[in-house]
C-alpha cells in the first residue's frame, strides 16, 4: 500500500509577530503518492533566510498540502500545531551577517541613512488594490541617530499627491535608531490603495520625516548636487 496522493511541502520562517519573512516550496523528487505507508521516508528542505533580515529569533515551521488543490494537512492540536495547519519545528536566532553585502551606490541618502534598493510586487493593479514595497537600507556610522517615518506618496500624471502613507522605517518593532551601523536593513511595506482613484499611470515617490517632529528629510542622490523633496522609486498603472 502507499499513500496514494501527492504532497508538496512549504518551509517557512515567521518572526515573533507572526509575520512571514521567507517561504521556500519543494515537491519531492520521488512522488509522494508513491510512499509507501508505514516507512520512515527522508525528505531534505531548505529555506534561504533573506539578505538584510532583523537580526532576531524567527519560527521555523511547515505546512504539507495537496498538489492537485492546494488544501493543506491538518496538524493534530498540541502546543506544536499552529491555527491547526502550521507544525512549529524549532525557534531560529537570526543574527547580523558576518560579512555586510554589498548592493552597489545607494539609489539616496536621508542623513545619515541610505536607501540601496526598492522594488513593489507588481506595477499593475485595481484600485483598492494591495501592494507590498520592499526597501533596503544601510545606515552610515554615525554619531547621531534617529527614528524615522517613511512618507511614500502616490502622485498622477499632473504631479498632484492622490495618495499618501506614513510608516515607521524598519516597522514599529525595529525602528531605525535600533539600526547597526553600514548593515543593511530589509523593510516591508504593505499598502492600499483607494478604492477612489481613477485609472491611469501612477509615480510613486519616497522621502523621511523625522519621527519627533516631522521634520522633512531631502533625498540626496550620488549623481546629483542638489536635494530632492520627493525620490520617485516606482510607477504603478491603475487599470
Amino acid at each position: 500500500r502507499t499513500l496514494g496522493v501527492d504532497l508538496s511541502m512549504s518551509l517557512r520562517l515567521y518572526d515573533a509577530d507572526g509575520q512571514l519573512l521567507v517561504q521556500r516550496d519543494e515537491s519531492p523528487r520521488q512522488s509522494t503518492s508513491t510512499w509507501p505507508l508505514d516507512q520512515v521516508v527522508r525528505q531534505p528542505l531548505s529555506v534561504p533566510v533573506p539578505v538584510a533580515a532583523r537580526p532576531a529569533p524567527y519560527t521555523l515551521e511547515l505546512i504539507v498540502y495537496r498538489q492537485d488543490d492546494g488544501a493543506p494537512l491538518s496538524v493534530p492540536d498540541n502546543e506544536r500545531s499552529v491555527l491547526g495547519q502550521r507544525l512549529r519545528l524549532a525557534t531560529l536566532p537570526l543574527s547580523l551577517a558576518d560579512v555586510a553585502p554589498n548592493f552597489g551606490p545607494p539609489l539616496a541618502i536621508f542623513d545619515y541613512i541610505e536607501l540601496l534598493q526598492s522594488r513593489v510586487d507588481h506595477n499593475n493593479a485595481a484600485a483598492g488594490d494591495a501592494f507590498q514595497l520592499t526597501l533596503y537600507w544601510q545606515p552610515r556610522a554615525s554619531a547621531y541617530t534617529d527614528n524615522y517615518q517613511v512618507v511614500i506618496e502616490l502622485l498622477d500624471s499632473n504631479g498632484n499627491s492622490r495618495q499618501t502613507w506614513r510608516e515607521p522605517a524598519g516597522g514599529a518593532t525595529y525602528p531605525s535608531a535600533m539600526w547597526p551601523a553600514n548593515q543593511p536593513v530589509r523593510d516591508l511595506k504593505q499598502l492600499q490603495l483607494n478604492p477612489e482613484l481613477p485609472a491611469g499611470r501612477y509615480t510613486l515617490t519616497l522621502h523621511l520625516e523625522r519621527a519627533s517632529d516631522g521634520l522633512h528629510i531631502d533625498a540626496n542622490r550620488p549623481w546629483w548636487p542638489f536635494g530632492a523633496a520627493r525620490l520617485p522609486i516606482d510607477s504603478i498603472v491603475i487599470q
